[in-house]
């Protein structure tokens, strides 16, 4: 939010193209690391457009598959507590700004959407940073996103909804 009120903009894909969000919002952290696209989390290419780009170092909530990485890609920041940050800012992510955070560091396991990363999404109309799979967020099925059983790329990508509105959300991770 201070971002967006020193700048006088909303922070979304219409006032910041691919490549223009990251440099201006890691402005705004005291230290930590740059890690650029993917110089920490990398991918690789599966062998079918739905495995486009996996994670190396993440997996799903149902800890079926790697993360579809593809969301991960536009910066990379380790700030200076070691939360690690991974930002998304182009049609993948639905023209929308995704900014997925891994809590407890990179290097520190478990390294799964809905245990220790969480996605958020700034909201084109207000600019407020949403929990993903809040009403109006690109991902609110938590049936297929933050699902035990489903095998989806992305499932646990919902679960920052579900983190913050369930009291006993993680007493009852799977």
């Amino acid at each position: 939010m201070r971002m967006q009120s020193e700048e006088g903009m909303i922070a979304d894909t219409n006032n910041y193209a691919y490549g223009k969000f990251v440099p201006v919002f890691i402005k705004y952290f005291n230290g930590g690391t740059d890690c650029g696209l993917r110089g920490c989390e990398s991918y690789e290419y599966g062998s079918s457009d739905i495995d486009a780009q996996l994670s190396q170092n993440y997996q799903i909530f149902s800890k079926k598959r790697y993360a579809g990485s593809g969301y991960f890609d536009e910066g990379q920041y380790i700030m200076s507590d070691s939360m690690f940050l991974m930002i998304e800012n182009n049609s993948a992510a639905g023209n929308s700004i995704l900014i997925s955070v891994d809590v407890n560091g990179f290097y520190k396991k478990p390294n799964i959407w809905g245990y220790d990363l969480f996605t958020f999404q700034i909201d084109e109309e207000s600019g407020k940073v949403l929990p993903m799979g809040a009403p109006g967020t690109r991902w609110t099925n938590h049936d297929t996103y933050c699902s035990a059983t489903s095998e989806n790329r992305v499932n646990g990508a919902s679960c920052a909804y579900k983190a913050f509105t369930e009291k006993d959300y993680f007493k009852n991770l799977p």
